[in-house]
């Protein structure tokens, strides 16, 4: 699968895929890593992958989980995962690294989707634009 195949689908539909054995865990996982590395450097939108985590999960994959496979990003804001740091936007924060999952993150885990990266956020998110000096500008291509 590539990307052009991959952006056909929405995560109910790259479940499916996966479920019905059509596509792997890990091969969606690589599609949604290459875009995420071909896009990236340009929008700033990602920061702190976890990669190597996000293959052993899909290793794993349940798929009789409803979004079984389905690469995913958390928001860094709140968005524990236990042993990747929990910067919240913010310079001040970059070190910490939480010990366990939040709540969230554990139902996103079990619903099936393979987080593979962290976001970059607004710093704590207060404002409504996410330039900080701890994750730099978040560019939009066009505006």
């Amino acid at each position: 699968m590539d990307f052009s195949e991959y952006r056909r689908y929405d995560a109910k539909g790259l479940a499916e895929l996966v479920q019905s054995k059509q596509v792997s865990a890990e091969e969606l996982l690589d599609v949604a890593i290459a875009r995420a590395a071909e896009v990236n450097p340009q929008i700033n939108a990602l920061h702190t992958p976890f990669h190597e985590f996000s293959r052993l999960q899909a290793k794993k994959t349940d798929r009789k989980k409803c979004f079984a496979g389905v690469p995913f990003v958390l928001k860094d804001l709140q968005h524990a995962l236990k042993g990747f740091p929990l910067a919240s936007g913010s310079a001040a924060c970059y070190d910490y690294v939480p010990s366990q999952n939040s709540s969230i993150v554990d139902r996103y885990l079990d619903s099936g989707l393979l987080p593979f990266s962290k976001t970059t956020t607004p710093e704590f998110g207060l404002l409504g634009v996410t330039e900080t000096k701890a994750m730099g500008r978040h560019v939009i291509p066009g505006i």
